[in-house]
């Protein structure tokens, strides 16, 4: 029996949007957090399944060296600032094989459109395999100037039947307890 394992991702913000797997129905459950309308990944607070960058992180009173960055997080960029990898198109090619298939999106980014120092060509692959792994492999090469470049992807997994996260428990068997 071949078990048909499917992702699906929006070119707009390079957002993963769906990972497809079959229930015991041979219906196909999205185990991603995600929305039917692409207007509600920018209209929640939590970055659902966005691609973040330049910088994933909160940097610290929006600068870096001599650099001023843009401000969103109170004095702070946060996840690339106001105009990061999620704000925008990216172009894509996919590419298949007998082994895997992969969606990359390709960006020319500069100061201008996001307010960091430098140029980059940056690059996101979202990648399936025939052992039903996902990868996720970012890359940019730097133009002239150095620069920052350490982006993720902000993805929930969703393992209910629900559109939200609030029943989820997690349970860790370990051979150590840890009490405060």
């Amino acid at each position: 029996m071949t078990i048909i394992i499917e992702i699906s991702c929006l070119s707009m913000g390079a957002i993963w949007h769906q990972f497809l797997v079959p229930t015991k129905d041979k219906e196909h459950q999205n185990l991603l957090l995600s929305f039917d309308n692409i207007n509600d990944y920018y209209s929640n607070p939590q970055n659902i399944c966005k691609s973040i960058g330049r910088v994933a992180g909160r940097i610290k009173n929006a600068s870096y060296k001599h650099y001023k960055l843009p401000q969103n997080d109170h004095g702070n960029t946060l996840h690339g600032g106001p105009h990061g990898f999620s704000t925008w198109n990216w172009e894509y090619s996919t590419s298949v094989d007998e082994n895997r298939a992969s969606v990359t999106f390709q960006k020319k980014i500069d100061e201008s459109m996001d307010g960091f120092f430098g140029e980059i060509q940056a690059s996101i692959a979202y990648t399936l395999d025939n052992q039903n792994k996902v990868s996720i492999a970012y890359s940019a090469i730097a133009g002239e100037e150095d620069t920052l470049f350490n982006p993720t992807c902000h993805v929930y997994f969703n393992l209910s039947n629900r559109r939200d996260l609030t029943t989820h428990e997690l349970q860790i068997n370990s051979d150590h307890s840890f009490r405060n």
